[in-house]
């Protein structure tokens, strides 16, 4: 189905020992474009759209994390991963969560702040629920972790938000009877396997109103630039887009930001003008932001970094 809310009634069957019986109520759903999902295993990680179980694997120790992004909102306080264990051993999967976003650094990479100090909106840590915060997946077998905000937390949350990282870490279990090893997974390459999925809880389906500067950029055969992206004082969780002055798009990239952070976006190339439009596109509704004019200052075509000139700046 197309996504959208959907409503009608549900048939539902309770047995009992004398007989069944069949009642309708009525439903509500909620059906959302395809996500992503993570496969974190010995071999990397990497992103798919399938939750089908693939076989064959005889050395990896993989988990399936579906979805790849814990995005709340006040009508949808709560959320749900579905986990599985590709494996053919056993896995204790456990799941934490803690404060943090998503910050580019002077050498391009993407990193995650864990500045409790800085959380004045709220740690996601102390104001979430998550249930069971431990899963014993056998080979094959699929768990949900479900994840809810803390009723007498909702009021605090709504008024400002928060930002952090789930921690989904799996360790493989030993069966009681160690004959029982397959034999491709018998020596001893398993190890502890830690995933980290964002969260955002954003005060209203709403795109925030955001305000952009330009920091750095990087011509040559890999152009990017790097913003400082600001909020009006709440936390999101999508992709920033960046646009030339006719409305031509130039790139993209996905981001968890909390009120302020440095984001850097590669381009396919770079802009012409004097400016760059820069809109955000929220995961929850993928209604996106008006979109902000940045000044461009940027290198000539075929120069290198300017961030020299134009060094990063919090």
């Amino acid at each position: 189905a197309p996504p959208g809310r959907y409503s009608g009634n549900l048939n539902v069957i309770l047995r009992t020992a004398s007989g069944e019986e069949t009642h309708s109520i009525a439903a509500e759903v909620d059906v959302v474009p395809a996500g992503r999902v993570i496969l974190a295993g010995a071999g990397g990680v990497r992103f798919g759209s399938s939750r089908e179980l693939p076989m064959g694997l005889l050395e990896e120790q993989t988990v399936s994390i579906y979805p790849n992004l814990a995005y709340l909102t006040q009508e949808r306080p709560s959320g749900v991963f579905e986990l599985s264990n590709l494996s053919l051993i056993p896995l204790e999967v456990s799941v934490s969560a803690r404060f943090g976003y998503t910050e580019a650094t002077e050498d391009g990479r993407d990193v995650v702040v864990e500045d409790r100090d800085s959380a004045r909106l709220g740690d996601l840590s102390e104001a979430l629920e998550i249930h069971p915060k431990t899963l014993i997946l056998k080979p094959g077998e699929q768990g949900v972790v479900r994840y809810s905000v803390r009723e007498e937390a909702l009021g605090e949350m709504t008024a400002g938000g928060y930002a952090a990282f789930f921690e989904i870490a799996s360790f493989p279990r030993q069966y009681a009877r160690r004959d029982w090893l397959p034999e491709a997974v018998s020596g001893g390459k398993t190890a502890l396997v830690t995933m980290r999925v964002p969260g955002a809880y954003a005060p209203s389906e709403d795109a925030p109103h955001i305000r952009a500067e330009l920091l750095s950029a990087v011509a040559g055969a890999s152009p990017s630039a790097t913003f400082l992206i600001k909020t009006g004082g709440a936390p999101f969780a999508g992709e920033a887009v960046a646009y030339d002055a006719d409305g031509r798009e130039l790139g993209r990239r996905r981001t968890l930001v909390y009120t302020r952070s440095r984001v850097r976006i590669p381009f396919g190339r770079l802009p012409e003008g004097e400016a760059v439009l820069l809109r955000f596109v929220p995961s929850g509704s993928g209604q996106p932001s008006e979109p902000v004019s940045v000044p461009w200052t940027a290198p000539p075509r075929g120069e290198g970094d300017i961030g020299a000139a134009m060094p990063l700046k919090k």
